[in-house]
C-alpha cells in the first residue's frame, strides 16, 4: 500500500514539474509570466469599442427607418410597390374608327403618384398592366390620364393596325382571345399585343393623384365594331 501512494505522489511531481515551466513561459532564462493582463484589457476594450460602434449604427438606421415610417415614406428593401387594380366583366362594343371612347364599366383606378427617387421635381413614375378579350373583329385599347391618352403609347401599333392614335395594344381581325401589354407586333395579322399574362410598362408622369382609364377604338377592317369583355387594369406607383 506505502509503495503505491509513493508511485502516485512521484506521478504526480513529475506532472508539476513539466506543467508549470509551460504555463509559467520560461524561455532563455527570461523571468516566469504566466499572463498579460495588461494586453487582455486592451483587447477587450477594443472589441467593447466595436460593438458600441455598431449599436450605434443601427440605432441610426432604426431612427430613419421610424421618421420615414412616419411621414408615410417607403423604406427601400422594406416592401414591394402595390399595384391598384380594377376590371369589368360585361361585354361592351365601338365602332368608333376615328378617336378611342369611354365604355360601360371602364374599367379605371385612381392612384397617388410619388415623387420619383432621384429624378427631377415633381416627377413620377408608374408600371401599368392591361388585358381585354376581344372580339373576332379586330379593336383597339389605349391608357388615359385624367382624360387625355397617355404620351408614349405604341405608334408603331398606330402604324401597323390602322388605329386612330398610339395604343396600349391592338388585336387582329379573325383572332378573337385575350389580349395585353406589352404591345408586340405581327405584320401579318395587323395585330399589336401579347397572349397570356398582361405584362407591366413603364410610363413617366408627374408626381400626385393620377385617374387613370381604359378607352377603345374599332380597327375598322371588317364587320361595323369591335366588342371586348373580361377588361382588367393594374397600375403601380414607383417610389
Amino acid at each position: 500500500m506505502k509503495r503505491r501512494w509513493m508511485l502516485v505522489g512521484l506521478a504526480l511531481v513529475a506532472i508539476v514539474a513539466v506543467a508549470v515551466p509551460a504555463l509559467a513561459g520560461v524561455s532563455g532564462g527570461k523571468e516566469p509570466r504566466l499572463f498579460d493582463v495588461s494586453q487582455i484589457a486592451n483587447a477587450s476594450r477594443i472589441k467593447a469599442h466595436h460593438a458600441l460602434g455598431v449599436a450605434r449604427k443601427a440605432r441610426k438606421r432604426a431612427e430613419r427607418a421610424l421618421k420615414l415610417a412616419r411621414k408615410n415614406v417607403p423604406v427601400a428593401g422594406t416592401s414591394a410597390p402595390v399595384p391598384v387594380f380594377a376590371e369589368a366583366s360585361g361585354a361592351v362594343t365601338t365602332g368608333s374608327t376615328t378617336s378611342y371612347v369611354a365604355l360601360s364599366g371602364g374599367p379605371s383606378v385612381t392612384v397617388s403618384v410619388p415623387q420619383a427617387t432621384n429624378a427631377p421635381q415633381g416627377t413620377g413614375l408608374i408600371q401599368v398592366a392591361a388585358q381585354a378579350h376581344v372580339g373576332d373583329d379586330a379593336g383597339a385599347v389605349a391608357l388615359f390620364q385624367d382624360g387625355s391618352a397617355m404620351p408614349v403609347q405604341s405608334d408603331i401599333c398606330q402604324t401597323v393596325a390602322g388605329l386612330p392614335g398610339p395604343a396600349l395594344f391592338a388585336s387582329g381581325d379573325g383572332l378573337g382571345g385575350t389580349w395585353g401589354t406589352p404591345a408586340s407586333i405581327e405584320f401579318s395579322t395587323g395585330a399589336c399585343g401579347s397572349t397570356g399574362p398582361a405584362g407591366p410598362v413603364m410610363f413617366v408622369t408627374t408626381a400626385g393623384s393620377h385617374t387613370y382609364e381604359l378607352r377603345y377604338a374599332f380597327c375598322g377592317c371588317s364587320a361595323t365594331d369591335a366588342t371586348f369583355s373580361q377588361r382588367r387594369i393594374w397600375v403601380t406607383p414607383l417610389a
